[in-house]
């Protein structure tokens, strides 16, 4: 089969055993590969990191007021981490700020496209490797 996909084991006639390669407890899908998967957990939080970093960023550069990693308990008395808090007195800030939020989503989803492409080339040179 050859689609624009990765090859994940949950594909009917892929494999006998279709549990991830990695931690071998779930079924191996694209969704859990990419999203839950303990093996790339390290990956995941250091990309959100970075694109966090970089949101905070632009934002003090547009004189926002920013607060990251903001630690807080909900009124049922659960822990919450907040990634961004921005404070600004402009109501022309906020509107700069969703415009930079959404350009910064496209870049987020041009990055994620790369990414996955280069996956793609790298595994159809060599299908034994996998993350």
């Amino acid at each position: 089969m050859i689609a624009n996909v990765s090859a994940v084991r949950a594909i009917p006639g892929r494999s006998q055993d279709n549990h991830c390669r990695r931690c071998l407890s779930e079924i191996e899908t694209l969704g859990y590969v990419l999203g839950a998967c303990p093996y790339g957990e390290t990956l995941r939080i250091h990309r959100h990191h970075a694109i966090r970093t970089k949101l905070a960023d632009a934002l003090r550069k547009l004189k926002f007021t920013v607060y990251e990693e903001v630690h807080g308990t909900v009124d049922n008395g659960s822990n919450r981490r907040i990634d961004i808090i921005a404070i600004s007195e402009s109501l022309s800030q906020v509107i700069k700020i969703i415009i930079i939020i959404i350009i910064i989503i496209i870049i987020i989803i041009i990055i994620i496209i790369i990414i996955i492409t280069v996956d793609l080339f790298r595994f159809k040179e060599n299908p034994t490797i996998w993350f």
